[in-house]
């Protein structure tokens, strides 16, 4: 097998999750895996007493990561929360512009703001004014906040952005409905993040969308520590062919984040 990119890595803790993966964490969790690079984000929940500011300190220390470990993290994606209403405006230019991350990250149900909102527009609006950037969007179907049809509308509002569904195979209702929208957003792209294991679900999505759509994702560091990413597995072991392992693995990656 060729190298392999996980695209769903987070860095920092959350406390409502009781989990945490600083960068020696994550990198050990990595090599446990045989993964050789990454993409990186804030931890879904990340602590943020400070409001804004501590947004601004998370989004530096993933500017500092990326500078020191340009070897096994690729590009990384910040946060401008929409609960900070317009204030996030000006961290949404800091981040694409003088820490030249590659994009914008968001789990809604964190943040309690649904994808739909008049300032998720705002914030997107803005990030489009720079070059082939990244909008990475959890998705969940059970949500309020953060359904996939809600990606949709934002995917169709602004044609020309990339944006990535993170986690769309938790279960077959999502599956079919990430799927649903693939069809009509050449624009969406998806991870493997939190795969449900039963009904051959790689195989039916590189059946219906094709290959060229799919990036590994882990999730890391939530699951455990032992070595073990079900998502990868799920990767391996489908009957796909060995061309469209290596694109899932690792070239939707490079050309989806221009690297």
């Amino acid at each position: 097998m060729g190298k392999i990119i996980d695209c769903h890595v987070h860095v920092g803790s959350s406390s409502s999750l009781h989990v945490s993966g600083n960068e020696d964490t994550v990198i050990k969790i990595m090599n446990d895996n045989g993964v050789d690079h990454a993409i990186i984000f804030p931890m879904a929940g990340f602590e943020d007493p400070d409001g804004i500011q501590s947004t601004i300190v998370m989004n530096n220390r993933l500017a500092d990561t990326l500078k020191k470990y340009p070897d096994r993290f690729l590009t990384g994606l910040g946060a401008a929360e929409p609960r900070h209403g317009k204030a996030s405006l000006a961290e949404v230019d800091r981040v694409l512009g003088e820490l030249k991350l590659k994009g914008l990250m968001f789990h809604n149900d964190f943040g309690g703001v649904p994808i739909d909102a008049p300032i998720m527009y705002e914030i997107v609006e803005r990030a489009s004014q720079y070059p082939d950037i990244v909008i990475m969007l959890h998705t969940a179907q059970h949500s309020l906040l953060e359904p996939p049809f809600m990606v949709t509308a934002l995917a169709r509002r602004f044609p020309t952005v990339k944006f990535l569904n993170a986690h769309p195979m938790m279960n077959p209702t999502q599956l079919g409905a990430c799927i649903d929208q693939a069809q009509s957003c050449s624009n969406i792209y998806f991870d493997t993040t939190i795969s449900y294991a039963h009904e051959f679900l790689i195989e039916k999505f590189v059946k219906e969308i094709g290959p060229d759509r799919l990036m590994y994702g882990s999730n890391c560091p939530y699951y455990h520590y032992s070595g073990y990413s079900l998502d990868k597995e799920l990767i391996e072991v489908a009957d796909i062919s060995e061309a469209d392992r290596r694109k899932i693995f690792y070239e939707n990656a490079i050309r989806f984040y221009n690297l």
